[in-house]
């Protein structure tokens, strides 16, 4: 193929990006055209090929996610946990497009599977062992930080605000993988059909996928919502149509308004004598305290009001002074965090006599990628 913006033959492996990314190898890894015994075929292929991929980063992701937490740098795994839940809906995205396969097409390629399964998937057992990591590393920083789980989820718990968003997060990734397998349950159902009756070339039948889908990675993040519910309490509340005082988070009674007074007519009616005003009460008393084992109850103040000061007039902490840096420290690697030595400061390692032997990556020319 000829590209007339670069005015190159595109396709021969030769350029840096076919070189870069091995695409020679990458685009002969599917059956040959010839050889396929359904067009859809290469559909097939190409989804799982592709789900195996994402399987593997979000699996390397979990993995530096690990290293962060055991170094509570809880806010860096926030951004790498994000990673992995657009990575998870990329999945489910690439599991619609395979729907658009017929029951009949699927019939004719099923014959050259084998007993294949995907039990049978590397990305899948290596994402629940990944899982079983991130569920360890958590219960290293409970144990830490002296929390329980239930305890990042109380009212006041302010000190504990990046790892109840950690938590959050790994609920946002359980959920995402069960709405994974669930588009899969769907698929098979569309497909072949879910029934006693059907089995799936693993000899299993499709209707143990009910099943699998609903098998959470971190059971105890779910646990804490049933063991948070049970202790709730309908007391500390107000009924609806109540007038609440206006600051509702202090419980502090405020006078009630009168209603507003209807528009003149036009035109005015002659002055009557009018009946003494009614004077309109209205109950402000504050609802009663919830309990004290019941902290989900209580209302809860806005980040403004929780104690920090005037966010107007607060002195912002100094900002430390730049530390000057050798040019250009981008171009060298960085190694990633669960690789990192903890406590070597980066300049002795920098020159120490085996760094000076290491030999080194030459620098970049300009314009050079």
């Amino acid at each position: 193929m000829f590209n007339a913006l670069l005015k190159k033959w595109v396709g021969k492996g030769e350029l840096d990006y076919e070189v870069y990314l091995k695409t020679p190898t990458l685009l002969n890894l599917q059956t040959p055209s010839e050889q396929l015994v359904h067009h859809d075929e290469l559909l097939f292929q190409l989804t799982h090929q592709a789900q195996e991929l994402w399987l593997k980063l979000v699996s390397m992701e979990a993995v530096e996610v690990v290293a962060e937490m055991d170094g509570d740098l809880l806010w860096p795994a926030t951004g790498r946990l994000e990673r992995m839940l657009r990575a998870m809906r990329c999945l489910v995205a690439e599991m619609n497009i395979l729907e658009t396969m017929t029951p009949d097409t699927y019939q004719i390629i099923r014959r050259s599977l084998g007993n294949g399964s995907g039990q049978e998937s590397p990305g899948y057992n290596a994402l629940r062992l990944a899982a079983d990591g991130l569920e360890a590393a958590l219960e290293r920083v409970l144990t830490r930080r002296q929390l329980r789980l239930l305890d990042v989820y109380k009212v006041g718990a302010y000190g504990s605000e990046d790892l109840k968003r950690v938590c959050e997060q790994l609920v946002d990734l359980d959920e995402l993988f069960q709405n994974w397998l669930y588009t899969h349950y769907q698929m098979v159902r569309r497909i072949i059909g879910v029934d006693r009756s059907i089995k799936a070339l693993d000899g299993l039948p499709t209707q143990v996928l009910a099943g699998r889908m609903t098998l959470p990675l971190f059971r105890k993040l779910w646990e804490v919502r049933v063991e948070m519910t049970n202790a709730w309490k309908r007391d500390g509340g107000y009924q609806p149509g109540v007038n609440r005082p206006a600051d509702s988070t202090a419980q502090a009674p405020a006078q009630a308004a009168l209603p507003p007074s209807p528009p003149p007519l036009s035109p005015p009616p002659p002055p009557a004598v009018l009946p003494p005003p009614v004077t309109v009460s209205v109950s402000t008393a504050p609802p009663p305290q919830a309990p004290s084992d019941d902290p989900w109850s209580k209302p809860e103040p806005p980040t403004s009001r929780r104690g920090f000061g005037d966010p107007t007039t607060a002195t912002p902490p100094p900002i430390p002074a730049a530390v000057p840096t050798s040019e250009d420290p981008w171009s060298r690697p960085e190694p990633p965090t669960s690789r990192r030595v903890s406590g070597e400061p980066q300049e002795e390692a920098a020159s120490s006599p085996e760094a000076e032997a290491r030999p080194t990556r030459p620098p970049k020319a300009q314009g050079q990628l």
